[in-house]
């Protein structure tokens, strides 16, 4: 089971179509509804990144319905906010936050990151900065090399219009980026540098 969900993860990157048939596939033949709600879990992300997002939205309704997991409700946000419908996600996210126990500082950093992330697209500059003050206030026992990646990545995003800023943020998103083997999301950050070298140049 494990070997078949790191085989549709390791895909979603470089052949979606692939890691969703492969997911479907898997899925079809589990008897466990445990299983099939993990391998549907990793079909979800390769639906979004072929843009099938009432599918996507769909299987984690469905797990949600069901379990009442937040979990289950952030990536229905992710599906809204991947799709364009930034208020629609912002509700998931106000919901989720509802949901999480305040121990799982994780949990709490993931959802945080959303509310910050969907106010900031819609303008709400004053909300984004409530929330990602609130964000920064968290502190990790073990950081996750991912959060953190994402974490500066934010950060540099939101301080477009203080160069200094953005450039040492990206610059810790991408060691983060790298500290994880994680070289897609280093080159998006190049990236953003770049683009940020060139509107200051």
């Amino acid at each position: 089971m494990k070997n078949q969900i790191s085989k549709i993860y390791n895909l979603l990157a470089t052949d979606p179509i692939q890691a969703e048939e492969m997911a479907l596939a898997f899925s079809q033949n589990s008897i466990e509804q445990v299983e099939k709600d993990e391998l549907n879990w990793a079909r979800g992300y390769a639906l979004v990144e072929l843009k099938r997002f009432d599918e996507a939205r769909k299987i984690w309704t469905d797990i949600f319905d069901r379990n009442k997991n937040h979990k289950a409700l952030h990536q229905i946000g992710y599906v809204e906010r991947s799709e364009g419908n930034l208020e629609k996600a912002l509700k998931c996210y106000e919901s989720e936050r509802d949901l999480i126990s305040s121990e799982d500082k994780t949990a709490v950093a993931a959802n945080l990151y959303e509310l910050t992330f969907c106010n900031f697209l819609l303008g709400n500059e004053k909300a984004a900065l409530v929330y990602f003050s609130e964000y920064e206030q968290i502190e990790f026992d073990e950081p996750d090399l991912i959060e953190r990646a994402c974490f500066f990545r934010l950060k540099g995003d939101m301080s477009d219009n203080n160069v200094e800023i953005a450039r040492t943020a990206y610059n810790e998103s991408i060691r983060f980026f790298l500290a994880s083997d994680d070289e897609i999301g280093a080159q998006e950050i190049r990236n953003k540098l770049q683009s940020l070298k060139s509107a200051f140049s």
